[in-house]
């Protein structure tokens, strides 16, 4: 009998609080939003049909991944939500109490699969691109304990057929095999989850035809020789490859397929040239500098003068705020930005007064030392001030 923190199916629904505040898990067992979070933001592949088969609470999607692995989708043999750190149990299951996969008993001859996890996905693969690739990490709370025991749990991934993940020295990746008897695992805390050891982030890829259709790519992760003890991967990146080394799987510092000078541990299009991470951001609905983010930074409404009104809304190029108006005081009911917070200041009346207030935005980008300008107003609003009456003539006609 393994000593194992065991919980029954019924507990899927408890919420788990990852005390690192860092990796984030979301049980989700809709297929489509499995793939859409596994697949890379680029066109290489299209996505045609997919199908989850599996316990409801063993797949989710994440954020904020282990090892720097970009936000992707989470497979396991038992709960995701419990791969979130610490790793503080050594034991961690979910006992699903599904039958295992012929594609996990694959890879593991002798063996008998169990709450076998699995997305099947159908693509096509985009023209000029000689292949696919993705990342992945495997971790399991089976480490160090059971490494070489009747205890074989499993992680493959299928195209068209042919098992394509393997560790960096080319095996299948399961408990009983020779990575996690090696010095290259990576151990808790370090896993940055629940998992008691790890595999680095790899990268894989795999050759394929450019414009090829219907292709089948099967995510599989298994229990072998019984239920307990959970094991998962994180699988992210899904895109095209390109290149005559577009095979194998190995560390992602090793591979620069597009010889932009990121490695794919960091590049989150290494099809491309002109994304990684030290690109600019650029008005293309791309994420150019692998930031996570799509045109941030005004990059779709340039701001050159900083004042908070971008592109055609923008009426005044070269605003300078705080502004010099007024040169001797802020009269009463006149305007000017003296603070540069974009919002106009004045001198209130001792009365009830009119009651108004104006933005950089309300006036177009324009300050009042641009309005008088424009307006050619006299001297007395340099002094003290736009007036009500120029201001309000001046919003009107800009909007």
């Amino acid at each position: 009998m393994r000593p194992l923190l065991v919980l029954s199916a019924a507990v899927s629904a408890m919420v788990y609080v990852s005390s690192a505040e860092a990796l984030d898990v979301v049980t989700n067992s809709d297929p489509n939003a499995l793939a859409n979070a596994l697949l890379s933001s680029t066109s290489a592949i299209t996505i045609t049909s997919v199908v989850y088969s599996g316990a409801a609470a063993a797949a989710g999607t994440y954020t904020a991944g282990p090892l720097g692995i970009a936000d992707g989708a989470l497979f396991t043999t038992g709960g995701a939500e419990l791969s979130l750190p610490p790793s503080d149990s050594g034991s961690t299951s979910l006992d699903n109490g599904l039958g295992g996969d012929p594609r996990c008993n694959a890879l593991i001859p002798g063996f008998t699969s169990f709450d076998a996890t699995k997305l099947t996905i159908t693509f096509d693969l985009a023209p000029n691109f000689d292949g696919i690739s993705f990342q992945s990490i495997f971790g399991s709370e089976e480490y160090p304990i059971f490494v070489g025991s009747s205890f074989n749990d499993v992680y493959g991934v299928y195209l068209n057929g042919t098992q394509i993940a393997f560790d960096e020295n080319g095996d299948p990746i399961t408990i009983n095999g020779p990575f996690f008897s090696s010095g290259a695992v990576i151990v808790e805390p370090a896993t940055g989850t629940e998992y008691n050891g790890s595999t680095e982030l790899l990268t894989t890829q795999a050759p394929l035809a450019g414009g090829s259709t219907g292709n089948v790519l099967e995510i599989v992760i298994c229990d072998a020789g019984d239920h307990i003890l959970d094991s998962g991967v994180f699988f992210t990146g899904l895109n095209g490859c390109v290149g005559n080394n577009c095979t194998g799987t190995v560390p992602c510092d090793l591979i620069d397929n597009d010889g932009d000078g990121a490695n794919s541990c960091v590049d989150c299009d290494d099809t491309d040239p002109s994304v990684h991470p030290d690109a600019a951001e650029t008005c293309n609905q791309i994420d150019d500098n692998c930031d996570g983010e799509v045109d941030e930074g005004d990059v779709c409404c340039p701001d050159p003068d900083e004042d908070g009104v971008c592109g055609a809304a923008d009426h005044c190029p070269g605003t300078v705020l705080p502004e010099s108006v007024p040169t001797v005081k802020l009269g009463v009911n006149r305007w000017a930005d003296t603070d540069g917070d974009g919002v106009f200041d004045t001198t209130s009346p001792n009365g009830v007064g009119p009651k108004k207030s104006y933005t950089i935005a309300d006036t177009g980008g324009c300050s009042c030392t641009q309005i008088i300008e424009a307006l050619g107003l006299g001297e007395g609003h340099t002094k003290f001030g736009c007036s009500i009456s120029a201001m309000d003539t001046w919003v009107s006609l800009v909007h």
